[in-house]
Formats: C-alpha cells, structure tokens, sequence
C-alpha cells in the first residue's frame, strides 16, 4: 500500500493550507451570523479566503500534472 502515497510531501502540505482555509471560511461565516449587519465586510472576507483556495488547488493540480504521467 505504500506506493499509493506520494513520494513528494507537498501534497500534505497543499491539503494542509485547503484545510486552513476551511476553518478560515468557517470562522468568518460564524463571525457574519454574529455581526449580520457588518455583512460586506464578511463577503469581502469570504472572497479572499475563496480566491486564496483557489491557488492552493490550481497549484495543487500542477503538481499532479508535473508527477503522473497519463498513458
């Protein structure tokens, strides 16, 4: 079963970041049921933790491209 897991530790570490903007994006929407009416602000917020997301898997994906090769 050892070869299932990558030999690179960057794909726990990109996991690791997926998972820190998870709690981010729950804290801020805890935070907006607290505050409703300061509502743009926690949609700002939302957006760059969704954007930030956004990278880590993009980049996530282009370490799967660089590491199998497809037949």
């Amino acid at each position: 079963m050892k070869f299932l897991f990558p030999k690179q530790s960057i794909f726990f570490e990109l996991i690791g970041k997926i998972n820190g903007c998870q709690k981010e994006m729950a804290e801020t929407y805890h935070q907006l049921i607290e505050n409703f009416d300061e509502i743009k602000k926690y949609c700002k917020q939302a957006k760059e933790i969704e954007h930030k997301a956004d990278e880590i898997a993009h980049q996530t994906i282009d370490e799967i491209n660089k590491i199998f090769v497809t037949p």
